[in-house]
């Protein structure tokens, strides 16, 4: 009987010529890496049983793997060098937490009990997240030195939420009746004034924004064509169609954890003019196999440019996005 080989993350330099191993997750399985801020670390999250294990990584000539947290759910996102982590389980329950990684100083918990939500935000120098704190259950924001958090929105059900490109505006929306249900009630918070602005009432899946931050994409299911509806939407709430389409397995769990996929594998161009899809679009060529599809967001065009289960766009700078419009 063979034996499964046990799972790596390397890290390769962008000529392929150097490489270096950081961390052979034995009978672990894969699920998701994040680059900290600096690009100094790399976040893995992988899964063993019905746990899963979050680790930071130092590439590097000491390369090394640190167990950050154990638990499930688990969601995470950087903070500048830190990590802040909702972690559910255990003896100590669900808690959100902020680790540093390089062990300088120590953890810390955060107020409240968490939960109804999935990835935290990290906006100006803030973690954002979901949490029952003094007898009610609201979306909370605080910054590692403050003993209390700021209530932005008191909440019920749970809650999705992407923070703008610009950092300042959060996209949230609220599925009332738990997990597996959609999303509805689609509104905008600005994480400076509090102020709360509803764009969209209908169910979705899934959103996403669109670079500058002056539009969202949502996605919808329509159960009776078994098809995904992509659409745009202003921040006034207006609507525009972009495609229909079938998506591939991958796309679909990319969907269905959103909030933390999001944060750094982005299916928007830089530039906000496409949409990078997977899977088939009923009527397009071609229709065998899955595929990549790039959408053009302003004719609603679709472009088949390579076989693929699932595609994200490279980042890019500020500078750069300006260096291509010139």
């Amino acid at each position: 009987m063979s034996r499964v080989r046990a799972a790596h993350v390397q890290v390769h330099d962008r000529s392929g010529v150097q490489s270096a191993e950081l961390a052979q997750l034995d009978e672990r399985l894969p699920i998701y890496l994040q680059w900290s801020e600096d690009g100094s670390r790399l976040a893995a999250l992988s899964q063993k049983d019905d746990r899963l294990i979050l680790s930071s990584l130092t590439p590097g000539a000491d390369s090394h793997e640190s167990i950050i947290s154990e638990g499930s759910p688990l969601f995470f996102t950087w903070c500048g060098t830190k990590l802040a982590t909702y972690v559910g389980g255990g003896t100590l329950g669900a808690r959100m937490m902020l680790f540093d990684p390089s062990r300088q100083q120590s953890e810390l918990i955060l107020p409240g009990v968490p939960g109804n939500f999935c990835a935290p935000l990290w906006m100006h120098q803030q973690v954002i997240y979901v949490a029952r704190h003094q007898g009610r259950t609201a979306l909370l924001a605080i910054a590692p030195q403050d003993a209390e958090p700021r209530v932005l929105e008191v909440v019920d059900g749970l809650v999705a939420l992407i923070a703008s490109p610009d950092g300042r505006t959060i996209a949230r929306a609220i599925a009332p009746n738990g997990d597996g249900t959609p999303y509805r009630n689609l509104a905008l918070i600005d994480t400076i004034s509090g102020e709360i602005r509803q764009i969209l009432e209908q169910d979705c899946l899934a959103f996403v924004w669109a670079p500058p931050g002056d539009r969202l994409l949502v996605c919808r299911v329509d159960t009776e064509r078994n098809v995904l509806i992509w659409q745009q939407v202003d921040l006034d709430g207006t609507l525009y169609p972009v495609i229909d389409m079938m998506p591939t397995r991958d796309l679909g769990f990319y969907l269905r954890f959103f909030e933390q996929y999001a944060q750094s594998h982005r299916i928007v161009s830089p530039d906000g003019q496409h949409l990078l899809v997977a899977g088939g679009i009923p009527g397009r060529q071609p229709e065998e196999g899955a595929h990549l599809w790039q959408i053009n967001l302003r004719t609603g065009g679709a472009e088949a440019i390579a076989e693929g289960m699932f595609g994200v766009y490279a980042p890019v700078t500020e500078a750069e996005c300006l260096s291509d419009e010139n």
